[in-house]
C-alpha cells in the first residue's frame, strides 16, 4: 500500500512538473503571459483602530494601533490576456509587539497597551495589470478573507492584562503598484508599494468582543515568473 501511494504521489508530481514546464515553454520571452508566480518580502507599518466591549473590571475600551513589521506576498495566476493576470494570492503582515496608543476606557485616558504580536493575512482573488505587456510597470488589487491573530495585551507597565490571545476574521482589500526589470526571458525583479486594509472581529476570553480596523502600507522587493 505504501509503495502504491508513493507511486501515485510520484506520478502526480511528474504531471504537475510537466504541466509547469509546458506552460513555461509556451510563454513568449519577456512578455507578461501564461503562468504567473509572484514572491515578495519587505517592510510594513501597522495603523488602525481597536475597540472592545465589556472588558471585565475595565469596561469598553478603544485605541489607535501602531507598529512596524514585515510584509510578505505569494500569488499564483495565469494571464487571461497579455498583461492581465488573474489568480489567487496570500498577502501577509507580521508585527512584533505592536502598540495601542491613545487608549480610552469610557472617557478616561489609559496607559498605552502593548501586544505580544499580531499577524494579518489576506487570502483572496487578485488582478495584476501590466500597462505594457512587455514592460514592468503594473497595478494590482485583491479582495478576500482577512485573518488577524492577536497576542496577549497588557499595559506598558505590565500592571493590567487587557486581553489574551485570540483570532479575528473579516474582509480584506489590497491595492498596489510597482515596477519590475527583466533579468531573464521569464523572471523579473522589482519593487512594489502595497496598501492593505482589513475590518475584522473576534471574541476573546470572558466573551469580550474585539473589533479591529487595520490599514497597512508596505514596500516589498518582488520576484515574478511570468
Amino acid at each position: 500500500m505504501a509503495l502504491r501511494s508513493s507511486s501515485l504521489v510520484g506520478l502526480l508530481l511528474a504531471a504537475v512538473f510537466s504541466f509547469w514546464t509546458s506552460r513555461a515553454g509556451a510563454q513568449s520571452a519577456r512578455t507578461h503571459d501564461g503562468f504567473y508566480l509572484r514572491l515578495g518580502v519587505g517592510g510594513a507599518l501597522l495603523t488602525g483602530k481597536v475597540d472592545g466591549d465589556d472588558i471585565p473590571l475595565v469596561g469598553d475600551a478603544e485605541g489607535r494601533l501602531h507598529g512596524p513589521g514585515a510584509a510578505f506576498e505569494l500569488a499564483l495566476g495565469v494571464a487571461v490576456s497579455p498583461g492581465l493576470i488573474l489568480g489567487v494570492g496570500a498577502y501577509g503582515h507580521a508585527f512584533d509587539e505592536p502598540t495601542a496608543k491613545d487608549v480610552q476606557v469610557g472617557q478616561v485616558d489609559f496607559p498605552d497597551v502593548e501586544y505580544d504580536s499580531m499577524t494579518l493575512t489576506i487570502l483572496g482573488l487578485f488582478l495584476d495589470y501590466y500597462v505594457n505587456e512587455h514592460q514592468g510597470f503594473h497595478l494590482q488589487g485583491a479582495i478576500g478573507f482577512a485573518f488577524l491573530a492577536v497576542g496577549d495585551a497588557q499595559t506598558a507597565d505590565n500592571t493590567i492584562q487587557l486581553g489574551s490571545d485570540h483570532d479575528a476574521g473579516g474582509v480584506g482589500l489590497m491595492l498596489g503598484l510597482g515596477y519590475e526589470w527583466w533579468v531573464s526571458s521569464a523572471w523579473g525583479l522589482g519593487f512594489l508599494g502595497r496598501l492593505s486594509a482589513a475590518a475584522v472581529a473576534g471574541e476573546g476570553d470572558n466573551n469580550v468582543d474585539w473589533r479591529y480596523q487595520a490599514v497597512v502600507p508596505a514596500l516589498l522587493f518582488t520576484a515574478t515568473f511570468n
